[in-house]
């Protein structure tokens, strides 16, 4: 069953836009039988191509409805093109946003995984900043977090995305789009992971010679 998302804009925000409410559904189905008024979309692709009723400032806004603050774009520079940045809401909305689904007539969390809620997430962010800030206060002695093999380096597409092998739409796919939305010039590998890049899916196209590193 293929998941659909909902946007809808409501509310006013700085920069005259809007601050859009965002909901995943299970399906196609269930997205039209809620009777909202939500722009539904199946795909990145329907969010890219969509330019009249999703302009790049609306991602922008969208994208950050959905992430906590501290992974939040700051311009649409943060996302080069409009593809690149239709996978990163898609993604961010499928690892953070609960599913709806018909239970009893109404509409509620799936039960295949328990979403922790955006208010509760971010104030375990902000425990962990002050803690971190009082273990250097104190002058305590700090273990470094395991880095990758991959840290500091730049990664290329050498295939097109539709020679990658894998299924339009898939966690793989939009990880290797990340990469070749990107260019000659290669994008770093902590780039990749803020764009919600898979690192497993990377090393596989690396090892399979479909993405170069530099």
């Amino acid at each position: 069953m293929t998941e659909v998302l909902g946007i809808r804009l409501s509310g006013v925000v700085a920069k005259r836009g809007k601050i859009p409410e965002v909901v995943l559904y299970e399906s196609m189905d269930i997205a039209v039988n809620s009777g909202n008024q939500f722009r539904l979309f199946s795909s990145p692709d329907e969010i890219a191509q969509d330019v009249r009723r999703m302009s790049a400032d609306e991602m922008l806004e969208t994208y950050n409805s959905i992430m906590p603050s501290v992974y939040r774009w700051k311009s649409t520079d943060d996302f080069s093109t409009r593809i690149e940045g239709a996978i990163a809401i898609w993604n961010a909305a499928l690892k953070r946003l609960p599913i709806q689904k018909a239970v009893g007539g109404t509409y509620g969390q799936t039960e295949k995984e328990e979403i922790m809620p955006k208010k509760k997430e971010a104030e375990v962010v902000e425990a962990k900043t002050k803690k971190k800030a009082k273990t250097e206060a104190n002058g305590e002695k700090k273990e470094r977090a395991p880095r990758s093999d991959y840290s500091g380096k730049r990664f290329f597409a050498k295939v097109k995305p539709s020679e990658c092998g894998r299924r339009e739409g898939s966690d793989r796919y939009n990880s290797f789009v990340i990469v070749h939305s990107a260019g000659k010039a290669g994008i770093k590998y902590e780039d990749y992971i803020a764009k919600d890049g898979n690192p497993q899916v990377l090393r596989w196209f690396v090892k399979g010679d479909q993405v170069g590193v530099k």
